[in-house]
Order: structure tokens, then C-alpha cells, then sequence
């Protein structure tokens, strides 16, 4: 039998591997409703390590988006003229109006009250064109680009990394004008709703501002209140706090035409504001093809994965979710902190443990996100004081919040659950949500600087495998444990003792590809770290690295060929107890940053780079097929790196996602035949000013007409109802 494998790093990489001898399938094809995972057969990261559910049968259409006037809502700085449908005007996406007609800086009287100093008749009626005048001043547009106005071809060729030179800062400030102190500005814009109803809208501010909608004045606050920084949401994970939100405030606005109003102090010579239009919290959603939207207890990036009635999924930082695929309940949900890791023998030797315990069962209880924020911050600092070096798991380590400490896949046996979570956990389940077994990995990866200063490794998106009785991860280096005992097996200890000069010395062994799993002339092997090979039974390592950390593509194999994007085609023999890997050609591969795992499919590989453009390379001859643009707008920030989900096949169709929500569905073949576009449109209200739309970084997973999504707030089902 002949099992063709494609995978990925949780967020990063694909591999392609086709097992030869495996055992006969007993069970029905994966995306069948009736596949059930086995010891022989399990299932994880993109299902087998494909992407590619032959047997499923789902629907290619659908959507979600809050009944709310953010839903369409469009802005426009200019006046609209009689009768303009607002079909001109842009569409505000992610809750950011980008256009303003801007008047001052007047010079205020008293600082003190310069909000309430009218500076123009009648102020909150306000409905200005611009030029118009008010007194030596005129109205102005001022204003940013529209977000996806940058995705032009020339700009997504010229810039290849997004996050910093396409999609420009995570947060949008506009800055309004005028020197020195005690002055105050007006900006205004005109917003069209397509109907009648709540928003909310979220605003953060260098000096007072007040605001009106329609001339009603909705809010007001005389302080600055400027909750984002570059680092932000990474120091609010590294230091475990719970994030003082910016200001928020519902306005109602009206079918069609409405006015928005502010007006900002500069009493420190700064002057600048941002504002987010999201539905309300309490919203009703409208669907079509959504089973059951079940909310998670906090967010992650990894792949769920299911197993005959259930869905699995990983919640930040070290949840495994057990939820009932048929109708979205939650049946149990497990906490795996390092306390939970440490053996009895630890915890009688020292009188701290017993401080930790009362905080490990109200964990293990299930809390709201603040609350498991605190209490884990008391937690750490317990564990702190028993040994400083080894639980002081968050780090200080940059992009955390474009990884986490969850985003490893879970894999199964049918049996069990197995996951590792990055803090330094590993944990079996039975499917009754009894533990197994758990171990401690706090010291996986830990190894010496250039300088001798023990370095632990960022927490990365590597999903773990099961291959015969071993479930093997990697952190840094690799280590096997025993599926059904929990006992470690081997460990490769530190591979290379490379250091990465250009972060301080660090080691050089970080890496996102996942383990994958493959059999080469009737021996199991494992592939991860740059590409090396090591054997399953004993972990020897079998070939030296094909990629480097700054390979953000990931090789592709399919029976005993290896094709290596930006790298060569290579003919894989075990000769001498190594793999010797023969080069075969040049690969042009995806000419952009890609983070997407590429699918291959009847001899094409499809490679999503992050912009959302599709590459199709035909497998045999190395030569691109087709190049085409996907209409998704992914988003991009220091911490937000695109389109990053996998290329992903349900049935007949191939399904393109990007991490904003908007799912691409194609026919294959040689040429681009676009089937449906769909969105899911969760609004959400982060304590940051950051987009409104909910992230979507995790792959699709299809079991018969279903397909289950993890976005950063909810796990989707989708199917006909």
C-alpha cells in the first residue's frame, strides 16, 4: 500500500512523505465520517500529515458576521453628495477608518477645559465638506492609506516580509497637526451602514478626546489613555498580566449616512488617536452552513484534530479541550501546568508545592481568561522560589504572541491524546479526559550560549508524532517517549552547536517544522530541524540539514524524492546506515515569504506564500503551472505574519484561508477555477486597539460533510444544517 503524506510546521512548514509497507487499512479514508484513528493509522497535524481528506464531502460555501451596522459599514472623508448609496465609499476592514477631513490646531484658553471650548458654532452638527472654512482654517483630508490598498502587485513583490513594509503598524494612529502645547483639533468622518443598529467603537488617545455620532455626544475622557506599544501583547504574555483594555462606547447609528466627530487635546505636544469600529459584545450572529460556534477559553493556533465523536483542540498556554463534534458542547477541558508535571517525590521535598496546590485545582476547575492569567502569575512565582532557572517558562522572547505556548497539534491513537505543550508538558488522555501519564520537557532544549549561559529556546509551533510506539517531539533537540508508559526512549540531546550571531549567540536550533513521519526501504524515520532525518527506533540522526532557520518553506517527499523550495529535487537511499539525498534539479519555488504548508495533489503542489498568492508547481518537471492572486487581505503586523493556514483538500475541493477569516475554494487542475469565497466575520474587542476581525492562523479539518476551524476566539463547525 502506498500512503502519500504531506506536512507542516504548525504554522510553518510541509512535508510530503509516502509510506511504503505501512499496515492495510482496516478503517475508511481519512475524511470519511467512518475514519477512525488506530496505533497504525493515527492521526494529528493536517489529519495524517497530508492536508488532504479524499473522502470528505463538505460544503464550499458559507459565512458568519454579526447582525450589527459594522457588518458592510463603509467611510469616506469626502461629503457625500444627495443621494449617494455609499457604494463609493471603502469598506472599513478591521475596524479602522483610514479617511478624515481634519481641521486646527486652535489655540486653547485653559488646558484644563480646552475640550469644552468651542471652536466652530454649534460644533457637535458639524457635517463639513472639504475646504470649507471655519475662520482662518480650512477642512483638510488627512489619513492613511486603506489597509488592503497595499496588496498591489508591485507592492507585494517588492516587499517580500509584509509585517513591517506592507502592511504597515498593527495599530493606526493618526497624528493631527500643530505645534507646541494646549491646542485642540477636530476630525471628522462620514460612515454608511447598510442598517439600523449598535456599534462599538474602541479608541485610544495621547491627550483628552471627546466624540460624537450624529451629533450626539458619546464619549468624553480628559486623560490620555495609550495602551499600545510595539511589544505590547508580548510583555502582557511574558509577565502574565492581565491588560488594562483601551476605552470602548456603543453608539447607535442610522441606515445610510452617519457623522463621526472627534476632537483631541494636545496639551503635550502629541495629538494623536486611533479608532476601531467593532459590533457589540452582546451581538447575534447571522450564518449560513454554520453548524455551532463553540467559544474557547482562550486563543491558539494549533490544528484540532478528531477522533470519532470528538473534536480535540489546545487552548493557551497548556489546555487540551475535549468538545462533542455534534453539537459543540464542551465535555472537558484539562489544565497541564509544570506543577502538574512534577512527580510526588518533588513536591514532598519541598514545603512551597503546597502553596501551589489550592491554585492548581481552581486551574483544573476551568476559569475565565483573566483569572487563569492571575492565578498562573501566582503559580510562577511560586515555582519561582523553588528554582528560578527552571519555571521561568514564559522567556524573553520576541513574536510569542505569533506562536504560544499551545500551538503543537494534538495526536492520537484512537486510544489516547497525546500533546506537548510548550511551557514544558507532555501529557496523554484517554478520551474520557483520565490522564494517563504526563511528563516534564522543562529542560528539552535547554542548552549553553556562545557565552556558557544556559539558553532555553523560544517556544515554537513543532507538532509532535506518533509513529509504532513512540511519540516523538521536538524542542530544540529531539526526545522519544513510550506511547503508553510516558518513559523516554531516547534523546539526541543538542544536534548542532551552531549560535545564532544575530541574537545574541544563542544557540542556532530553533525550528517550526514539524515531525513528520515516513518509511524509507521498510524502516521508519522521522523528518524536523531544517529537514535532518533521524531513524524512529533509536533516534540516530541519518543526513545532514537541506534548510536553515531563514527557510520558511518546507520540503516536500513523496516516496523516496524530497523536493526542497528554494533548494533542489533530491533522490533519498539509505546507503551505510545514512540517507544520502541526491540533487535532481533546481526548485524555483514560492518567490515570497511563505509560512502556508503546500498540498500536493495529482502532481501539483499548491504553495500559498503569506501575501495570498497561489503557486502551483507541477511536481514532475519543477515548472510552475500558474501563479494567482488570491482576493483575501491577510493581516500583517509584528506579531501577525499572513496568510498562514495550509493548503488544505476536502473531497473534490482545495481550500485556500488566510488568517483574517476569508477562505478561497478551488477546483484542482492546471488552470485557476475559483468556486466560492466565504468569511467568517467574528467581531472581536481585543484590550488592545488592534483589528476587529477574530484571526484565523489554524488549518481546516474536514470529517465528512464537516469542517471544523480553531480561530483565535471560537472553533468553528461548518456544515449543512
Amino acid at each position: 500500500m502506498r500512503i502519500v503524506i504531506a506536512t507542516a510546521c504548525a504554522s510553518v512548514m510541509a512535508v510530503c512523505i509516502a509510506l511504503e509497507g505501512a499496515e492495510p487499512a482496516k478503517t475508511a479514508p481519512l475524511g470519511s465520517p467512518e475514519f477512525r484513528p488506530s496505533p497504525g493509522r493515527p492521526i494529528g497535524w493536517r489529519g495524517d500529515w497530508t492536508g488532504r481528506y479524499p473522502d470528505a464531502t463538505p460544503v464550499t460555501t458559507w459565512s458568519y458576521a454579526p447582525k450589527s451596522p459594522a457588518t458592510g459599514l463603509r467611510y469616506q472623508a469626502a461629503k457625500p453628495k444627495e443621494g449617494d448609496d455609499g457604494s463609493g465609499a471603502k469598506e472599513v476592514w478591521g475596524g479602522d477608518v483610514a479617511a478624515w477631513l481634519v481641521l486646527g490646531a486652535f489655540n486653547a484658553k485653559d488646558a484644563k477645559t480646552a475640550l469644552d471650548e468651542a471652536f466652530v458654532p454649534d460644533e457637535s452638527a458639524l457635517s463639513p465638506a472639504e475646504g470649507e472654512k471655519a475662520g482662518d482654517l480650512a477642512w483638510r483630508p488627512e489619513g492613511q492609506p486603506d489597509y488592503r490598498d497595499a496588496f498591489t502587485p508591485e507592492n507585494i513583490h517588492k516587499n517580500r516580509y509584509g509585517p513591517y513594509s506592507l502592511g504597515g503598524s498593527a495599530v493606526r494612529f493618526y497624528t493631527l497637526s500643530g505645534k507646541g502645547a494646549n491646542t485642540v483639533s477636530y476630525a471628522h468622518a462620514y460612515l454608511y451602514a447598510r442598517s439600523a443598529g449598535k456599534v462599538c467603537v474602541v479608541v485610544s488617545h495621547e491627550d483628552g478626546m471627546k466624540a460624537w455620532v450624529n451629533g450626539k455626544e458619546v464619549y468624553r475622557s480628559d486623560r490620555a489613555f495609550r495602551n499600545w506599544y510595539f511589544y505590547e501583547v508580548d510583555l502582557s504574555i511574558r509577565d502574565l498580566t492581565v491588560p488594562v483594555p483601551c476605552p470602548r462606547f456603543e453608539a447607535e447609528l442610522r441606515k445610510g449616512w452617519n457623522r463621526l466627530l472627534v476632537k483631541v487635546a494636545r496639551k503635550q505636544d502629541s495629538a494623536s488617536f486611533t479608532v476601531r469600529i467593532a459590533a457589540p459584545a452582546d451581538a447575534a450572529y447571522e450564518s449560513t452552513n454554520i453548524r455551532w460556534v463553540t467559544p474557547m477559553p482562550s486563543w491558539s493556533w494549533s490544528t484540532p484534530i478528531v477522533v470519532g465523536d470528538r473534536v480535540f483542540v489546545t487552548s493557551e498556554p497548556d489546555e487540551l479541550i475535549c468538545v462533542d463534534k455534534n453539537d459543540g458542547r464542551i465535555l472537558w477541558r484539562r489544565t497541564n501546568t509544570p506543577y502538574d508535571a512534577t512527580t510526588e517525590e518533588e513536591r514532598a521535598a519541598n514545603p512551597v508545592f503546597k502553596e501551589i496546590e489550592p491554585i492548581a485545582r481552581e486551574l483544573a476547575k476551568g476559569v475565565d481568561t483573566d483569572r487563569n492569567t492571575v492565578l498562573r502569575r501566582q503559580m510562577t512565582d511560586l515555582l519561582r522560589k523553588i528554582d528560578r532557572d527552571k519555571y521561568t517558562w514564559t522567556g524573553d522572547w520576541g513574536h510569542i504572541s505569533a506562536i504560544g505556548f499551545a500551538c503543537p497539534t494534538p495526536v492520537s491513537d484512537g486510544e489516547s491524546v497525546y500533546a506537548f505543550f510548550a511551557p514544558g508538558v507532555v501529557v496523554c488522555y484517554d478520551l474520557e479526559g483520565r490522564r494517563r501519564w504526563i511528563r516534564s520537557v522543562m529542560d528539552l532544549g535547554v542548552a549553553p550560549d556562545r557565552k556558557g549561559k544556559p539558553h532555553t529556546p523560544t517556544p515554537n509551533c513543532a507538532s509532535p508524532v506518533l509513529i509504532g510506539d513512540k511519540f516523538i517531539l521536538f524542542k530544540g533537540w529531539f526526545r522519544a517517549f513510550d506511547r503508553k508508559t510516558g518513559n523516554v526512549l531516547w534523546d539526541t540531546g543538542n544536534i548542532t552547536k551552531d549560535f545564532d550571531g544575530s541574537h545574541g549567540g544563542i544557540p542556532r536550533y530553533y525550528s517550526a517544522s514539524s515531525v513528520v513521519p515516513f518509511r524509507l526501504e521498510g524502516q521508519d524515520f522521522v523528518m524536523a530541524f531544517w529537514g535532518r532525518i533521524l531513524r524512529a527506533s533509536d533516534g540516530k540522526v541519518m543526513s545532514d540539514p537541506v534548510l536553515n532557520e531563514n527557510t520558511y518553506n518546507t520540503p516536500v517527499i513523496e516516496d523516496d524524492v524530497a523536493y526542497v523550495w528554494g533548494g533542489q529535487k533530491y533522490k533519498m537511499t539509505l546507503v551505510d546506515d545514512q540517507v544520502q539525498m541526491r540533487g535532481m534539479g533546481g526548485i524555483q519555488g514560492p518567490h515570497q515569504f511563505t509560512v502556508s504548508s503546500p498540498l500536493l495533489h495529482d502532481g501539483l503542489i499548491y504553495a500559498m506564500d503569506s501575501h495570498g498568492e497561489l503557486n502551483v508547481t507541477d511536481s514532475r518537471t519543477l515548472k510552475t503551472v500558474y501563479r494567482q492572486r488570491l482576493d483575501m487581505w491577510p493581516l500583517y503586523h509584528f506579531n501577525a505574519i499572513g496568510a498562514t493556514p495550509s493548503v488544505a483538500l476536502g473531497g473534490r475541493h482545495i481550500y485556500l484561508m488566510d488568517n483574517q477569516g476569508t477562505t478561497v475554494v478551488i477546483e484542482p487542475g492546471r488552470t485557476f477555477k475559483p468556486v466560492a469565497y466565504n468569511h467568517l466575520r467574528a467581531s472581536m474587542q481585543h484590550p488592545w486597539p488592534l483589528t476587529t476581525l477574530e484571526r484565523t492562523e489554524s488549518t481546516p479539518v474536514f470529517d465528512g460533510g464537516r469542517i471544523y476551524i480553531r480561530g483565535e476566539a471560537n472553533l468553528y463547525c461548518i456544515g449543512e444544517k
